[in-house]
Protein backbone atom coordinates (compact mmCIF):
# COMPACT_ATOMS: atom_id res chain seq x y z
CA UNK A 1 0.00 0.00 0.00
CA UNK A 2 1.48 3.49 -1.23
CA UNK A 3 1.67 5.41 1.94
CA UNK A 4 -0.25 9.05 2.04
CA UNK A 5 2.06 11.97 2.56
CA UNK A 6 1.23 15.36 3.68
CA UNK A 7 3.02 18.06 1.10
CA UNK A 8 4.05 21.54 1.68
CA UNK A 9 1.74 24.63 0.38
CA UNK A 10 4.04 24.29 -3.31
CA UNK A 11 3.35 20.75 -3.06
CA UNK A 12 6.67 18.99 -2.44
CA UNK A 13 6.87 16.30 -0.05
CA UNK A 14 8.42 17.11 3.27
CA UNK A 15 11.67 15.04 4.71
CA UNK A 16 11.66 11.28 4.63
CA UNK A 17 11.12 9.36 7.94
CA UNK A 18 13.37 8.92 10.60
CA UNK A 19 13.45 5.61 12.88
CA UNK A 20 13.80 6.40 17.05
CA UNK A 21 13.31 4.18 19.92
CA UNK A 22 10.40 5.10 22.01
CA UNK A 23 12.58 5.30 25.15
CA UNK A 24 14.68 7.72 23.58
CA UNK A 25 12.24 9.99 22.79
CA UNK A 26 9.81 10.39 25.90
CA UNK A 27 9.91 9.50 29.61
CA UNK A 28 8.10 6.39 30.34
CA UNK A 29 6.84 5.71 34.26
CA UNK A 30 4.18 3.53 35.78
CA UNK A 31 2.01 4.81 38.59
CA UNK A 32 1.65 3.93 42.38
CA UNK A 33 -1.93 3.70 43.21
CA UNK A 34 -4.37 0.64 43.45
CA UNK A 35 -7.63 -0.25 42.39
CA UNK A 36 -9.47 -0.20 46.12
CA UNK A 37 -8.25 3.64 46.19
CA UNK A 38 -10.98 4.71 43.27
CA UNK A 39 -14.01 6.80 44.55
CA UNK A 40 -16.90 7.45 42.91
CA UNK A 41 -17.01 11.09 42.38
CA UNK A 42 -12.99 12.16 42.43
CA UNK A 43 -11.60 14.86 41.13
CA UNK A 44 -9.26 13.43 39.15
CA UNK A 45 -9.20 10.32 36.45
CA UNK A 46 -8.18 7.15 37.26
CA UNK A 47 -6.55 5.07 34.87
CA UNK A 48 -5.95 1.48 35.82
CA UNK A 49 -6.07 -1.70 34.04
CA UNK A 50 -9.54 -1.85 32.94
CA UNK A 51 -11.43 -0.07 30.01
CA UNK A 52 -13.47 2.09 32.38
CA UNK A 53 -12.10 4.97 33.85
CA UNK A 54 -12.55 5.63 37.27
CA UNK A 55 -11.70 8.54 39.66
CA UNK A 56 -9.25 9.95 42.45
CA UNK A 57 -9.03 13.10 44.84
CA UNK A 58 -4.91 13.12 44.14
CA UNK A 59 -3.13 12.64 40.89
CA UNK A 60 0.26 11.13 40.22
CA UNK A 61 0.65 13.32 36.47
CA UNK A 62 0.21 16.97 35.61
CA UNK A 63 1.44 16.49 31.74
CA UNK A 64 0.29 15.91 28.65
CA UNK A 65 0.52 12.00 28.27
CA UNK A 66 -0.50 8.53 26.31
CA UNK A 67 -1.58 6.39 28.87
CA UNK A 68 -1.23 2.86 28.52
CA UNK A 69 -3.23 -0.62 30.67
CA UNK A 70 -0.23 -3.03 31.73
CA UNK A 71 -2.40 -5.71 31.49
CA UNK A 72 -5.12 -7.13 28.97
CA UNK A 73 -5.38 -8.87 25.62
CA UNK A 74 -4.80 -5.67 23.29
CA UNK A 75 -2.97 -2.69 24.11
CA UNK A 76 -4.48 0.60 22.89
CA UNK A 77 -3.57 3.97 24.07
CA UNK A 78 -5.32 6.75 25.54
CA UNK A 79 -4.47 10.71 25.39
CA UNK A 80 -4.83 13.22 28.24
CA UNK A 81 -3.72 16.58 29.20
CA UNK A 82 -3.83 17.59 32.55
CA UNK A 83 -3.65 16.30 35.96
CA UNK A 84 -4.66 12.82 36.18
CA UNK A 85 -4.32 9.52 38.56
CA UNK A 86 -2.28 6.02 37.70
CA UNK A 87 -2.50 2.32 38.82
CA UNK A 88 0.77 0.84 39.42
CA UNK A 89 0.52 -1.41 36.50
CA UNK A 90 -0.28 1.15 33.96
CA UNK A 91 1.97 3.08 32.01
CA UNK A 92 2.33 7.20 31.51
CA UNK A 93 4.39 8.39 28.42
CA UNK A 94 4.86 12.00 28.20
CA UNK A 95 7.74 14.96 28.51
CA UNK A 96 8.52 14.11 24.55
CA UNK A 97 11.56 15.70 23.09
CA UNK A 98 11.18 18.67 20.70
CA UNK A 99 11.14 16.59 17.56
CA UNK A 100 7.90 15.26 18.42
CA UNK A 101 4.29 16.20 18.61
CA UNK A 102 2.56 13.78 21.32
CA UNK A 103 -1.16 13.63 19.51
CA UNK A 104 1.03 12.57 16.43
CA UNK A 105 2.78 9.44 18.73
CA UNK A 106 -0.58 8.69 20.11
CA UNK A 107 -2.48 7.83 16.71
CA UNK A 108 1.30 6.30 15.73
CA UNK A 109 0.84 3.93 18.82
CA UNK A 110 -2.56 3.02 17.57
CA UNK A 111 -1.22 1.52 15.08
CA UNK A 112 1.33 -0.98 17.26
CA UNK A 113 -0.89 -3.83 19.02
CA UNK A 114 0.36 -6.07 17.19
CA UNK A 115 4.10 -4.63 18.84
CA UNK A 116 2.74 -4.86 22.51
CA UNK A 117 1.40 -8.46 21.91
CA UNK A 118 4.26 -9.72 20.45
CA UNK A 119 6.69 -8.23 23.57
CA UNK A 120 4.60 -8.50 26.50
CA UNK A 121 5.02 -11.25 29.09
CA UNK A 122 2.56 -13.86 30.59
CA UNK A 123 0.45 -16.57 28.78
CA UNK A 124 -2.81 -16.24 30.35
CA UNK A 125 -3.07 -12.65 31.05
CA UNK A 126 -0.30 -10.51 29.03
CA UNK A 127 1.06 -7.90 30.49
CA UNK A 128 3.86 -5.14 29.59
CA UNK A 129 7.08 -4.62 31.23
CA UNK A 130 8.66 -0.95 30.71
CA UNK A 131 11.32 -2.29 27.65
CA UNK A 132 8.01 -3.29 25.76
CA UNK A 133 7.75 0.87 25.51
CA UNK A 134 11.22 1.64 25.65
CA UNK A 135 12.18 -0.12 22.65
CA UNK A 136 9.26 0.38 20.24
CA UNK A 137 10.30 2.09 17.27
CA UNK A 138 8.56 5.49 16.34
CA UNK A 139 8.90 6.00 12.40
CA UNK A 140 8.83 10.01 12.76
CA UNK A 141 8.09 12.52 9.93
CA UNK A 142 9.07 15.95 10.57
CA UNK A 143 7.16 18.39 12.99
CA UNK A 144 5.07 19.95 9.97
CA UNK A 145 3.90 17.01 8.79
CA UNK A 146 3.68 15.39 12.78
CA UNK A 147 0.74 18.06 12.92
CA UNK A 148 -1.15 17.92 10.21
CA UNK A 149 -1.28 14.08 10.20
CA UNK A 150 -1.80 14.97 13.97
CA UNK A 151 -4.67 17.34 13.26
CA UNK A 152 -6.26 15.40 10.84
CA UNK A 153 -7.10 12.24 12.30
CA UNK A 154 -8.01 14.25 15.84
CA UNK A 155 -10.49 15.57 13.49
CA UNK A 156 -11.89 11.91 12.63
CA UNK A 157 -11.98 11.20 16.00
CA UNK A 158 -14.18 14.04 16.82
CA UNK A 159 -16.30 12.61 14.27
CA UNK A 160 -16.29 9.41 15.33
CA UNK A 161 -17.15 10.33 19.25
CA UNK A 162 -19.58 12.78 18.61
CA UNK A 163 -21.43 10.10 16.60
CA UNK A 164 -20.80 7.47 18.99
CA UNK A 165 -22.80 10.04 21.95
CA UNK A 166 -25.49 10.55 19.43
CA UNK A 167 -25.66 6.32 19.05
CA UNK A 168 -25.68 6.32 23.31
CA UNK A 169 -28.34 8.60 23.24
CA UNK A 170 -30.65 7.11 21.06
CA UNK A 171 -30.08 3.55 23.01
CA UNK A 172 -31.17 6.05 26.57
CA UNK A 173 -34.01 6.98 24.82
CA UNK A 174 -35.22 3.73 24.02
CA UNK A 175 -34.35 2.23 27.64
CA UNK A 176 -36.43 5.62 28.97
CA UNK A 177 -39.29 4.52 26.64
CA UNK A 178 -39.62 0.88 28.10
CA UNK A 179 -39.41 1.80 31.58
CA UNK A 180 -42.27 3.91 31.25
CA UNK A 181 -44.30 1.38 28.59
CA UNK A 182 -43.53 -1.17 31.35
CA UNK A 183 -44.65 1.12 34.26
CA UNK A 184 -47.38 1.64 32.06
CA UNK A 185 -46.81 5.70 32.31
CA UNK A 186 -46.76 5.90 28.33
CA UNK A 187 -50.20 4.10 27.36
CA UNK A 188 -51.19 3.24 24.00
CA UNK A 189 -54.94 3.47 22.38
CA UNK A 190 -56.78 1.10 20.69
CA UNK A 191 -58.33 2.27 16.97
CA UNK A 192 -61.17 3.82 18.88
CA UNK A 193 -58.98 5.73 21.40
CA UNK A 194 -60.05 3.86 23.83
CA UNK A 195 -57.94 2.10 26.45
CA UNK A 196 -56.48 -1.15 25.76
CA UNK A 197 -57.39 -4.46 28.33
CA UNK A 198 -55.63 -4.24 31.29
CA UNK A 199 -52.37 -6.40 31.65
CA UNK A 200 -52.28 -9.75 33.12
CA UNK A 201 -48.90 -10.93 35.05
CA UNK A 202 -47.52 -14.52 34.35
CA UNK A 203 -44.57 -15.80 33.71
CA UNK A 204 -42.16 -17.73 30.87
CA UNK A 205 -43.08 -21.17 31.80
CA UNK A 206 -47.00 -20.27 31.28
CA UNK A 207 -46.55 -18.82 28.09
CA UNK A 208 -43.85 -21.65 27.01
CA UNK A 209 -44.19 -24.91 25.54
CA UNK A 210 -40.09 -25.90 26.12
CA UNK A 211 -37.81 -24.18 27.92
CA UNK A 212 -34.84 -26.55 27.65
CA UNK A 213 -30.81 -26.06 27.02
CA UNK A 214 -28.46 -27.92 24.93
CA UNK A 215 -24.63 -29.48 26.09
CA UNK A 216 -21.40 -29.01 24.76
CA UNK A 217 -20.70 -31.58 21.66
CA UNK A 218 -16.78 -33.77 22.43
CA UNK A 219 -15.82 -32.44 18.74
CA UNK A 220 -16.44 -29.17 16.51
CA UNK A 221 -16.07 -29.69 12.44
CA UNK A 222 -14.97 -27.63 10.04
CA UNK A 223 -18.26 -27.09 8.42
CA UNK A 224 -22.18 -28.54 8.91
CA UNK A 225 -24.58 -27.60 11.26
CA UNK A 226 -24.75 -24.14 13.14
CA UNK A 227 -23.78 -24.52 16.30
CA UNK A 228 -24.78 -21.40 18.55
CA UNK A 229 -22.84 -19.85 21.17
CA UNK A 230 -23.05 -17.17 23.69
CA UNK A 231 -20.84 -14.84 21.50
CA UNK A 232 -22.61 -16.14 18.50
CA UNK A 233 -25.28 -13.26 19.34
CA UNK A 234 -24.59 -9.90 18.36
CA UNK A 235 -27.26 -6.85 18.89
CA UNK A 236 -29.96 -9.38 19.09
CA UNK A 237 -29.12 -11.51 15.78
CA UNK A 238 -27.00 -14.62 14.94
CA UNK A 239 -23.60 -13.54 13.45
CA UNK A 240 -22.61 -16.70 11.86
CA UNK A 241 -19.59 -15.98 11.30
CA UNK A 242 -19.11 -16.77 15.16
CA UNK A 243 -20.82 -19.92 14.72
CA UNK A 244 -19.08 -22.72 15.40
CA UNK A 245 -19.83 -26.06 13.73
CA UNK A 246 -21.55 -29.93 14.11
CA UNK A 247 -21.94 -33.01 12.46
CA UNK A 248 -25.20 -34.74 11.82
CA UNK A 249 -24.74 -37.85 13.95
CA UNK A 250 -24.01 -35.74 16.90
CA UNK A 251 -26.88 -33.05 15.92
CA UNK A 252 -29.44 -35.83 15.64
CA UNK A 253 -27.61 -38.03 18.60
CA UNK A 254 -26.20 -36.53 21.64
CA UNK A 255 -27.57 -33.26 21.10
CA UNK A 256 -31.28 -34.38 19.80
CA UNK A 257 -33.23 -32.32 22.90
CA UNK A 258 -31.38 -28.66 21.80
CA UNK A 259 -32.16 -28.68 17.85
CA UNK A 260 -33.38 -25.12 17.95
CA UNK A 261 -36.33 -24.79 15.66
CA UNK A 262 -37.68 -22.01 13.61
CA UNK A 263 -39.03 -18.85 15.88
CA UNK A 264 -36.78 -20.10 19.19
CA UNK A 265 -36.05 -17.69 21.58
CA UNK A 266 -32.57 -17.92 22.57
CA UNK A 267 -31.28 -16.39 25.70
CA UNK A 268 -27.99 -16.56 27.23
CA UNK A 269 -28.30 -17.87 31.21
CA UNK A 270 -24.23 -18.27 31.83
CA UNK A 271 -21.24 -15.96 31.76
CA UNK A 272 -22.79 -13.15 29.66
CA UNK A 273 -26.50 -12.73 31.03
CA UNK A 274 -29.63 -11.26 29.20
CA UNK A 275 -28.37 -11.65 25.51
CA UNK A 276 -31.48 -12.89 23.43
CA UNK A 277 -31.98 -13.63 19.71
CA UNK A 278 -34.93 -15.00 17.56
CA UNK A 279 -34.19 -17.91 15.30
CA UNK A 280 -35.01 -17.52 11.52
CA UNK A 281 -35.22 -20.29 9.23
CA UNK A 282 -32.20 -19.21 7.66
CA UNK A 283 -30.04 -20.90 10.49
CA UNK A 284 -31.64 -23.82 10.48
CA UNK A 285 -30.70 -26.90 11.06
CA UNK A 286 -29.34 -25.31 14.20
CA UNK A 287 -28.14 -26.57 17.92
CA UNK A 288 -26.79 -25.22 21.21
CA UNK A 289 -25.03 -25.79 24.65
CA UNK A 290 -26.00 -25.30 27.95
CA UNK A 291 -25.41 -21.42 27.92
CA UNK A 292 -27.98 -20.96 26.04
CA UNK A 293 -31.34 -21.91 27.20
CA UNK A 294 -34.14 -22.47 24.42
CA UNK A 295 -37.67 -21.33 25.03
CA UNK A 296 -40.27 -22.13 22.37
CA UNK A 297 -43.69 -20.38 23.02
CA UNK A 298 -47.20 -22.48 22.91
CA UNK A 299 -48.85 -21.63 19.93
CA UNK A 300 -52.43 -20.85 21.45
CA UNK A 301 -50.88 -17.91 23.74
CA UNK A 302 -51.68 -14.52 22.16
CA UNK A 303 -47.61 -13.56 22.70
CA UNK A 304 -45.31 -11.30 19.99
CA UNK A 305 -42.08 -13.03 20.75
CA UNK A 306 -40.80 -9.46 19.62
CA UNK A 307 -42.59 -8.30 22.44
CA UNK A 308 -41.52 -10.41 24.75
CA UNK A 309 -37.88 -10.03 23.85
CA UNK A 310 -38.17 -6.37 24.66
CA UNK A 311 -40.03 -7.43 28.22
CA UNK A 312 -36.89 -9.59 29.27
CA UNK A 313 -34.71 -6.34 28.11
CA UNK A 314 -36.57 -4.29 30.63
CA UNK A 315 -35.10 -3.20 34.09
CA UNK A 316 -37.87 -5.83 36.09
CA UNK A 317 -36.41 -9.03 34.49
CA UNK A 318 -32.59 -7.69 34.98
CA UNK A 319 -33.09 -7.07 38.60
CA UNK A 320 -34.54 -10.73 38.61
CA UNK A 321 -31.90 -12.14 36.51
CA UNK A 322 -29.11 -10.88 39.10
CA UNK A 323 -31.32 -11.34 42.43
CA UNK A 324 -31.67 -15.00 41.54
CA UNK A 325 -28.22 -15.88 39.66
CA UNK A 326 -25.84 -18.06 40.82
CA UNK A 327 -22.20 -16.86 40.71
CA UNK A 328 -19.26 -19.45 41.14
CA UNK A 329 -16.48 -19.73 38.24
CA UNK A 330 -18.75 -17.86 36.04
CA UNK A 331 -22.50 -16.48 36.99
CA UNK A 332 -25.66 -18.34 35.56
CA UNK A 333 -29.31 -19.15 36.00
CA UNK A 334 -31.10 -22.92 35.73
CA UNK A 335 -34.27 -23.78 33.89
CA UNK A 336 -36.16 -23.30 36.38
CA UNK A 337 -35.12 -20.02 37.13
CA UNK A 338 -35.90 -18.74 34.02
CA UNK A 339 -39.41 -20.50 33.44
CA UNK A 340 -40.31 -18.07 36.75
CA UNK A 341 -39.21 -14.89 34.85
CA UNK A 342 -41.87 -12.64 35.43
CA UNK A 343 -43.85 -11.40 32.07
CA UNK A 344 -46.36 -8.69 31.84
CA UNK A 345 -48.70 -9.58 29.40
CA UNK A 346 -51.22 -6.56 27.53
CA UNK A 347 -53.68 -7.94 24.53
CA UNK A 348 -51.97 -9.05 21.60
CA UNK A 349 -53.13 -5.85 19.85
CA UNK A 350 -51.27 -3.65 22.50
CA UNK A 351 -48.24 -5.69 22.15
CA UNK A 352 -47.89 -5.64 18.05
CA UNK A 353 -48.03 -1.68 19.20
CA UNK A 354 -45.15 -1.53 21.38
CA UNK A 355 -43.13 -3.60 19.30
CA UNK A 356 -43.49 -0.93 16.10
CA UNK A 357 -42.73 1.73 18.36
CA UNK A 358 -39.90 -0.10 19.94
CA UNK A 359 -38.90 -0.94 16.87
CA UNK A 360 -38.69 2.73 15.20
CA UNK A 361 -36.25 3.56 18.06
CA UNK A 362 -34.19 0.41 16.67
CA UNK A 363 -34.28 1.51 13.56
CA UNK A 364 -33.00 4.42 14.45
CA UNK A 365 -30.00 3.36 16.20
CA UNK A 366 -29.46 0.89 13.65
CA UNK A 367 -29.03 3.74 10.78
CA UNK A 368 -26.61 5.72 13.18
CA UNK A 369 -24.18 2.74 14.34
CA UNK A 370 -24.00 2.20 10.39
CA UNK A 371 -22.86 5.69 10.58
CA UNK A 372 -20.38 4.96 13.33
CA UNK A 373 -19.36 2.22 11.17
CA UNK A 374 -18.82 3.70 8.55
CA UNK A 375 -16.56 6.94 10.36
CA UNK A 376 -14.65 4.26 11.90
CA UNK A 377 -14.01 2.54 8.93
CA UNK A 378 -12.59 5.69 7.35
CA UNK A 379 -10.11 6.70 10.16
CA UNK A 380 -8.73 2.33 9.60
CA UNK A 381 -8.18 3.41 5.80
CA UNK A 382 -6.55 6.51 6.46
CA UNK A 383 -4.52 5.19 9.36
CA UNK A 384 -3.00 2.04 7.33
CA UNK A 385 -2.00 4.75 4.15
CA UNK A 386 -0.79 7.32 6.52
CA UNK A 387 1.51 4.89 8.45
CA UNK A 388 1.80 2.15 6.16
Amino acid sequence: MERLRFKYKDGNEYQDLKEYLLGNISVIKTGDLNVQDALLDGLYPFYDRSVDVKALNVYSFDKEAIIYPGEGSKFYPRYYIGKFALHQRAYAIFDFDNKVIPIFIYHYLNTQNNHFLKTAVGSTVKSLRMNCFEKCKIKLPMLLEQEKIGGFLSSIDKLVDKQRKKVGLLKEVKKEYLQKIFRQELKFKDKNGNDFPKWRKTNLRNLSDLITKGTTPKTYTIEGINFIKVESIVNKKVDTEKCSYINSKTHYGVLKRSIIQNEDILFSIAGTLGRTTIITEELLPANTNQALAIIRLSVNNSVSKKYLMSNIYRSKVARYTYENVTVGAQPNLNLEQVGKFPIELPDIYEQEKIVRFLGSIDKLVEEQENKLFQYEQLKKGYMQRIFA
